[in-house]
């Protein structure tokens, strides 16, 4: 399993663990997922780019080694 950790916050506070099913990363209005990966398959991928709608590219970036933290606008798709 590659998920080094993946939690739900609400109000900065960590509320429970979130396993990567739909159920598990059901959020409610106000909460955020946090999910640490290290070297995901392409299944673990495909569960958050479908859940969140990831944008192809944030996608690609965060695949890649020592990315640096940006801000990029995707538009509204």
């Amino acid at each position: 399993m590659t998920v080094v950790a993946s939690y739900v916050y609400r109000d900065g506070q960590r509320v429970r663990e979130a396993p990567l099913t739909p159920e598990g990363l059901a959020l409610e209005p106000g909460e955020f997922v946090w999910v640490g990966l290290y070297d995901p398959t392409d299944a673990e991928i495909d569960v958050l780019v479908k859940r969140f709608k990831l944008h192809p590219l944030a996608v690609e970036d965060a695949l890649v080694a020592h990315q640096m933290p940006k801000v990029e606008v995707y538009g509204r798709e």
